[in-house]
């Protein structure tokens, strides 16, 4: 699980320096300080290209409680500073006095400042990252892959209704927009057949009516339903 508080960080960072020769870190949200070599995957930058949309400070007490806001704003903060001093970019300019942005942003730019390579999940993230930052290690770039003609056959005329199911917390960084946006522009005879299922929680109060907004404006297009978990 993620580190909640300062003991969670020292014992995971232990952890990886003696059970791995290299790390593959898959979030930001888990802030370590190994000497373990990593490699990072970032999903996306979001939380600097849209810092509106991020966590406030509430949302992590309610979620995480209050001791693990003090552990960011007396230790994690405080630590990640003083290892990227000397580190410029544009990623600097997404710091806005929230110790959860900060976070956020200092946390994600120590992984990849100090990473040996890095992989990003699509052009969109590449760019992102070439863009807030001074990058001199190797990018991979992973996309998403079907079969030749593939997606025609779930549309033949004996065919049932496709069923898309995502699992992640309701909050801006899932993206749920764009699924529904994506599936909105689809062709008629493909949208009418094609249902999205929602499978979640709310992670954070201070967006569940942003997401409720979304939700019932495009339930009036496309065929949604939505289960928290």
């Amino acid at each position: 699980r993620n580190p909640q508080n300062l003991q969670d960080v020292r014992q995971l960072s232990k952890l990886i320096n003696t059970s791995a020769d290299v790390y593959v870190a898959t979030g930001f949200t888990q802030v370590v300080f190994p000497k373990t070599p990593i490699i990072q995957v970032v999903h996306d930058l979001i939380f600097m290209s849209h810092p509106q949309w991020n966590p406030t400070v509430h949302d992590f007490e309610v979620t995480y409680g209050k001791g693990f806001v003090k552990t960011i704003k007396r230790f994690l903060v405080p630590m990640l500073k003083i290892l990227l001093h000397g580190y410029h970019g544009r990623w600097r300019e997404a710091l806005n006095g929230s110790p959860v942005t900060e976070v956020f942003v200092l946390g994600a730019s120590y992984a990849v400042l100090r990473a040996k390579a890095l992989i990003a999940v699509s052009l969109t993230t590449q760019e992102d990252l070439l863009k807030y930052y001074d990058i001199t290690q190797p990018v991979r770039t992973l996309y998403p892959i079907l079969e030749k003609n593939g997606a025609k056959s779930y549309f033949s005329r004996d065919s049932k209704d496709l069923i898309i199911l995502y699992i992640a917390n309701f909050e801006p960084r899932k993206n749920h927009r764009m699924a529904f946006e994506a599936i909105t522009s689809l062709p008629e005879h493909i949208r009418s057949r094609t249902k999205l299922i929602l499978l979640g929680k709310v992670s954070y109060e201070s967006h569940r009516q942003q997401f409720m907004e979304q939700f019932n404006r495009f339930k009036e297009h496309i065929h949604i339903d939505c289960y928290n978990g």
